[in-house]
């Protein structure tokens, strides 16, 4: 048997009893119960940023406009919103057009920014169905003995939608996939079909590590007994655009592959900054959109970067020290960081927490404006090598106990240990098209006997996330790179 509502109050002469069990009034709950559950959620989220960077969705525009700053007007976006979800369970009749026209002026707002006007389609789906909930409200929510159980009961599923999708979201957010974090690089470069997704700017070396046998006493690796390896490379500039200008100010990579007589591999990837920006790598998934450069200027959108660096005032101090760094010349007379802490095991089983960089033995020379040659660093480093090999110091930086293994954004004290353990040489260069380099993923987990990764979690993120991008890489068809053979045979 159907149970009814019986809406024959004295002050409502023509209604008829409603059965709770047709089409029409459950799809009016339904829909009052998601326009409670949704506005309250993603309000409250404003504040937390927990599903979402909400800050992308505004407008550098209108960001730049705010007299209180992008960040803070999207905190009133959240209250507003929150005291729509709670107009929607109290008077659905009248806050379903409220929710409506909020819903409009943000469907106006998405289309300013370029890529999201399919979220904009969503949500003009979404301003239907508050219009449909305020026409079904005037049948359904206006008898006097109906607002209190209707608002009780929407407050009700309302907050058990919430629980419900806030677990099942959060699980996905703390779950930070591999596939996330290359969907957030093609996010903010494009797919460039068969590029890393990172460093895709690039150009492939070779040579050799001749190791001077200091570091057997950090670690029973065969490529520290004394003796020279073999070593394939490749210098890269950071970012997805493999066209990219060469700039002075662009971090800049470098890529090893150490292959000892044992047949075992060692690969590491290296940049020219001594810390890592962040901690972690949520808030490095984080930064990736914060600092994606406007097309309009080339440059981050200064309200997306301010938002970022209020909720992480931490990355301020770390960026100071890295752009505090001066910059070389050219690649051959950078210095390199490996960043993540390792830990090195000798023969005797003794394990020592490590970090390493590359000392260049060609002398420092201060960066210039670029020149108008957008491909100058890697035809600087063509010359170089052509003229005579180019040569670093491997130096082992040895940790204490309280040296942190797990936050690479820390340095170590400056009076740490440095083991010198060998000198690399590179002596020939080759473009991607033909350098072995270019089918390497140098993943730094792939690691001899003798060496381990520490408690680092962006060092272990690292690992997965190159996978990925090589999985991705591979099976497309690569483009032409932007340094040919023909750049690299004619200069030498």
């Amino acid at each position: 048997m159907n149970t009814t509502i019986d809406l024959t109050d004295a002050s409502f002469p023509q209604a008829a009893p409603i059965r709770t069990a047709s089409p029409s009034y459950q799809a009016f709950r339904i829909l009052q119960i998601g326009f409670v559950a949704a506005p309250i959620l993603f309000g409250v989220d404003k504040f937390f940023h927990v599903l979402v960077n909400w800050d992308q969705y505004l407008p550098a525009i209108v960001a730049r406009l705010s007299p209180i700053g992008g960040h803070n007007l999207m905190l009133i976006v959240g209250v507003v919103e929150i005291c729509a979800g709670i107009g929607v369970a109290w008077k659905p009749r009248i806050f379903a057009y409220v929710v409506a026209a909020w819903l409009a002026a943000i469907i106006v707002n998405l289309l300013l920014i370029p890529g999201y006007f399919d979220v904009a389609l969503r949500d003009f789906g979404l301003l239907l169905a508050a219009l449909t909930l305020a026409r079904l409200s005037e049948q359904f929510s206006r008898a006097p003995n109906m607002k209190l159980s209707h608002a009780v009961s929407s407050v009700g599923g309302a907050a058990a939608a919430i629980i419900a999708f806030t677990t099942i979201t959060m699980s996905y957010h703390l779950e930070l996939t591999p596939d996330r974090f290359v969907d957030r690089f093609e996010q903010i470069n494009g797919v460039q079909p068969g590029f890393r997704r990172n460093h895709a700017k690039g150009l492939g070396v070779a040579g050799s590590f001749e190791s001077n046998g200091n570091g057997v006493r950090l670690s029973k690796a065969a490529v520290f007994e004394p003796g020279r390896v073999p070593v394939i490379g490749r210098f890269s500039l950071d970012g997805g655009q493999p066209y990219q200008p060469d700039r002075p100010d662009t971090r800049r990579g470098l890529g090893l592959q150490f292959s000892p007589p044992n047949g075992e591999l060692w690969r590491t990837a290296m940049i020219n900054f001594p810390l890592f920006p962040v901690r972690t790598p949520e808030i490095f998934y984080e930064r990736l959109l914060a600092f994606k450069p406007d097309p309009a200027t080339g440059k981050p959108d200064p309200a997306q970067v301010k938002a970022f660096e209020e909720r992480h005032p931490e990355s301020v101090e770390v960026l100071k020290v890295i752009t505090a760094e001066p910059r070389a010349s050219g690649f051959g007379n950078t210095t390199f960081h490996g960043l993540n802490a390792f830990l090195f095991t000798n023969a005797a089983a003794k394990t020592t927490p490590v970090r390493w960089i590359l000392k260049p033995m060609q002398p420092f020379e201060a960066a210039r404006a670029a020149p108008p040659d957008k491909n100058y660093l890697f035809h600087d480093l063509i010359t170089q090598i052509h003229r005579q090999p180019l040569r670093w110091r491997l130096m082992v930086i040895v940790g204490k106990p309280g040296d942190p293994t797990n936050d690479p954004s820390i340095g170590w004290p400056a009076d740490r240990e440095q083991v010198d353990v060998g000198t690399l040489t590179l002596d020939r260069v080759e473009a991607e098209e033909s350098s072995p380099a270019t089918d390497i993923n140098f993943n730094p987990l792939t690691l001899p006997a003798g060496m381990a990764p520490s408690d680092d979690p962006v060092l272990r993120v690292r690992s997965p996330v190159y996978s990925e991008s090589y999985t991705r890489r591979t099976s497309e068809t690569k483009q032409p790179s932007a340094i040919t053979p023909a750049d690299v045979n004619k200069e030498e």
